[in-house]
């Protein structure tokens, strides 16, 4: 095993990926994480981006698949609101600033693209995370190596209670979780049963991660 952790865009996971690798990007916003993915390990990325302006201004790049369409516990069309400042939301925003845009289960989304296995998913879907997890089988989300959520309850802390369910139901499965975060669920990581990771292992990526993260920070300060 291979005790390491990368982060990218704020999204922690284990750097164990190369060019066989898919890679699944659940709100892919300016295509950051799914051209690191494709340049530091040469992995196959699908991505979802609802918003119409992110999904024009991305470019397109070998290796990504992308798609417009929010990720949704049902293939319907859905209202998404649009925010003046923060992120565009299908949770979070005033009716009067909605548009609707297309939805697909992540199942149907998987099955589309042929995906059987998904080495990395990144999801940062601004609080439609609950809903989505809690309408994927128990199966679907056994196909899923490693799962990088930002849940949301930083911005509604009324979510709370519904990360506890999750996460729940996710241990249930045997994932192991490691969050980064130390006040909110802002970077937390799942690692499928299959990939063995000890409570020291856990322990050990869990220092790396915050390191890793206490240098960007400084550097970032410094630039």
């Amino acid at each position: 095993m291979v005790l390491s952790v990368d982060r990218v865009d704020l999204h922690s996971f284990l750097p164990i990926l190369n060019e066989t690798s898919t890679v699944v990007d659940l709100g892919m916003s300016d295509g950051e994480f799914a051209r690191a993915m494709v340049s530091r390990f040469g992995c196959r990325v699908y991505g979802l981006e609802p918003e119409p302006s992110l999904f024009a201004a991305l470019p397109d790049i070998d290796r990504i698949v992308k798609e417009q369409a929010a990720v949704s516990p049902t293939d319907e069309p859905v209202a998404l609101y649009m925010n003046a400042t923060q992120c565009a939301s299908m949770l979070f925003g005033d009716s009067d600033t909605s548009i609707p845009v297309a939805g697909t289960r992540l199942a149907s989304f998987l099955d589309r693209n042929s995906i059987s296995t998904v080495d990395l998913l990144k999801m940062d879907i601004e609080g439609a995370e609950f809903d989505v997890l809690a309408s994927t089988s128990d199966s679907d989300l056994l196909r899923i190596r490693q799962l990088t959520i930002e849940f949301h309850d930083f911005l509604d802390s009324s979510l709370l209670p519904r990360v506890r369910i999750t996460d729940r139901r996710l241990r249930r499965l045997g994932f192991r979780r490691v969050k980064f975060t130390q006040f909110t669920n802002g970077d937390v990581l799942y690692v499928h049963p299959m990939i063995r990771l000890s409570v020291a292992d856990r322990a050990a990526i869990l220092v790396v991660g915050k390191y890793l993260a206490g240098i960007k920070r400084h550097l970032d300060s410094r630039s």
